[in-house]
């Protein structure tokens, strides 16, 4: 029995993408004299600029890598064998939660589009531990693993109040691997706010340090197919041993339970056996929902600017069902010319 769990439950669970994606302002609203300003972006930046805001360089290249761990829920599987009929364990088989630790990392591209308005995209690859936990019908942990590339796409406001700055972030990604049959995607929000400490003698250097609050969602379908033999390394045994567990345990069942269990066990068996006669050219594939039970978690960070061009970045996420860390850097540059919408 342990084998045919190892094998109808835990297939596919992949790990998904929880992007990061605020960025802080450089300067926020820093009041200074009017001046002219010299890039195309963002829109409208010289009338804030002749209303004595200090604007940061427009585009931005990030490079992010990020360690984190992640709980998740796991129901409603079905499983299905050489893209045959899908069955229906979601009565039979129970899970606790699911623990995901990855480590990914992303390069990301930003632009001011208006001076309150960031907008941004993202692409990164990610390696990750699923540790999966069954509950019933027996109690089983077992450990996979996955590496999978994703993108993201978000928009940010921002604005500041004094020497405080204040921030809403939302993102949206697709995760995509060899194992899913469409992207899994995932929605992320976050609002972070804190203070803004400028160092004297140097105008471009400031120090900035905050604390926020982040959502993240799963759009919880999750679809995918896997070859046999990865499951069933020695295919022929590893497949008769899986039915004589399942036999053990179909005959374990009292009458009414046998009663109950004998549509999807015969399903089963007769799928077991034709992975069995396709030998390699056997395939799995599986459909489950997946949630976050506390999507919710607090974000502490802070920001060493050491030019416009150049800041460094960490922060740690915590709270929740989610344990991350972030570490970054920051390059910023502008394109010349004159301002969108400028009447300069």
């Amino acid at each position: 029995m342990k084998r045919l769990l190892l094998f109808v439950f835990l297939i596919g669970v992949s790990f998904h993408a929880f992007s990061q994606g605020t960025t802080l302002r450089n300067k926020t609203s820093k009041q200074v004299e009017p001046y002219e300003y010299d890039y195309v972006f963002p829109i409208l930046g010289q009338g804030a600029a002749d209303k004595g805001f200090k604007l940061p360089l427009p585009h931005g290249i990030m490079f992010n890598f990020l360690p984190m761990q992640q709980f998740i829920q796991i129901s409603d599987l079905h499983v299905g064998f050489n893209n045959g009929e899908l069955i229906n364990l979601e009565n039979i088989v129970k899970f606790d939660k699911t623990k995901v630790n990855g480590v990914t990392y992303n390069f990301r591209f930003d632009t001011w589009v208006l001076p309150f308005l960031n907008v941004y995209a993202m692409y990164g690859r990610l390696n990750s531990k699923v540790n999966v936990n069954i509950v019933k019908p027996i109690d089983l942990t077992t450990t996979t693993t996955s590496i999978g590339q994703y993108g993201s796409i978000g928009a940010m406001v921002a604005g500041a109040f004094g020497n405080f700055f204040f921030s809403g972030d939302f993102n949206h990604s697709w995760t995509t691997s060899d194992k899913l049959d469409k992207p899994a995607r995932v929605l992320v929000g976050s609002a972070r706010v804190g203070p803004i400490f400028s160092i004297r003698d140097k105008p471009e250097m400031n120090v900035a340090f905050w604390g926020g609050i982040m959502y993240t969602h799963l759009v919880s379908e999750t679809v995918g197919s896997i070859n046999a033999n990865e499951v069933f390394p020695n295919l022929g045994s590893d497949v008769d041993e899986t039915i004589s567990d399942l036999n053990d345990y179909y005959n374990s069942l009292g009458p009414g339970g046998q009663l109950l269990f004998k549509d999807v066990y015969e399903k089963l068996v007769n799928g077991l056996t034709s992975v069995k006669d396709f030998g390699d050219n056997g395939t799995i594939q599986y459909q489950m929902q997946k949630s976050i039970q506390n999507p919710y978690n607090l974000a502490i960070g802070g920001q060493w600017q050491i030019n416009l061009r150049w800041q460094l970045r960490t922060e740690v996420q915590l709270l929740g069902d989610r344990t991350a860390g972030l570490l970054s850097l920051n390059y910023r540059f502008g394109i010349p010319g004159k301002n969108l919408f400028s009447k300069k």
